[in-house]
């Protein structure tokens, strides 16, 4: 029985004991709140969007400098996402994806590139797009999971899983198969371009 089986959605998870910083993410969806007790410090080097936010341009920094601890909310964020970053940067073990699950890396990369921390979990996400059990089952994948796929190494900006995750794409699918994408929140043209040309280094 996993952690979550057993524990209440919204109990503070503890991500370092001397932590200085708790987030409450996903603050609305009743049903998905949760709380992760972080230190400022290990997400300030993993992220600058946080070491920006931590500043003492920010009411958080400056609460911080007075050795309070504070609360803040990210209510727009995926909690079990915004988890696997911060087990990752915290140097814990996230939880096992099974594959083909493809939906939840991709959701993972889409935060990480939200919050500038792609190379925290690049290795991570690496291994969910390399991983043997997914590639033998290429006749399970439909155009969603393709989809997926190809965000997550595009936003990882790994030009040789994309093209080759590309390839695999175009043998397996049809014109009309894109049409799904369009009803995924995930695989739009404001995180996922319709030109990928010279979007990679």
């Amino acid at each position: 029985m996993s952690q979550e089986d057993t524990q209440p959605d919204n109990l503070l998870q503890e991500f370092d004991p001397n932590g200085d910083v708790i987030f409450v993410v996903g603050e609305g969806m009743l049903e998905k709140e949760r709380k992760f007790l972080v230190s400022s410090r290990v997400l300030s080097l993993a992220s600058p969007v946080f070491a920006k936010l931590f500043s003492e341009s920010f009411s958080e920094g400056i609460e911080l400098k007075k050795g309070t601890c504070p609360e803040l909310s990210l209510p727009e964020d995926d909690p079990q996402a915004m988890e696997t970053i911060f087990r990752i940067a915290h140097f814990l073990k996230p939880e096992e994806v099974a594959p083909p699950m493809t939906e939840f890396p991709a959701k993972v990369a889409v935060h990480a590139n939200k919050y500038d921390c792609m190379k925290v979990v690049a290795a991570w996400l690496t291994k969910h797009l390399y991983h043997p059990r997914l590639r033998r089952r290429q006749d399970d994948l439909d155009a969603i999971n393709f989809g997926h796929m190809l965000l997550s190494a595009f936003l990882l900006q790994d030009p040789e899983t994309f093209h080759a995750l590309s390839a695999l794409a175009q043998k397996s699918m049809t014109p009309g198969n894109l049409e799904a994408w369009e009803y995924s929140g995930m695989l739009q043209p404001g995180l996922f371009p319709q030109e990928i040309s010279g979007r990679f280094p």
